[in-house]
């Protein structure tokens, strides 16, 4: 069996792939701080995220999101919202965008830039949270 590692609140945690589960702690903080800035959909978007249970894909901790919510959000953009970041050991930026596919959010996606290795994950309330389009 092959684990992968989860986006962590406390540190490296494992998680078998492709697990239907409730999201962790750290997860819903990051669904929360990502759900703080408007955007055209948020309401819905936040409703499926409220609801949904995830499954860990990538060993970065990127997540696939299950939501039971229909009403499909009406986002301008497959990532209309993305937080950043800096690795707590390396200090490398980390991006978190949220995928929403045809008014449904699919994805949580964790990408650290210019690293191979595992991200490690920034306080929550740390992140930076950008709505595309970037107006100014």
């Amino acid at each position: 069996m092959m684990l992968f590692l989860e986006a962590p609140s406390e540190g490296i945690h494992m998680t078998e792939p492709h697990l239907v589960r409730a999201p962790t702690e750290y997860e819903r903080a990051l669904f929360h701080r990502m759900m703080e800035t408007d955007f055209p959909g948020r309401d819905v978007v936040k409703e499926q995220l409220e609801a949904c249970q995830v499954s860990t894909v990538l060993p970065d901790g990127t997540i696939r999101i299950h939501t039971p919510v229909k009403e499909k959000a009406p986002v301008l953009f497959r990532v209309p919202v993305d937080a950043y970041g800096n690795d707590t050991k390396d200090g490398m930026s980390i991006h978190i965008l949220l995928h929403v596919v045809n008014g449904i959010v699919e994805e949580l996606e964790i990408l650290k830039l210019g690293s191979d290795s595992s991200p490690n994950m920034p306080p929550v309330e740390d992140l930076k949270v950008i709505v595309y389009p970037i107006k100014g």
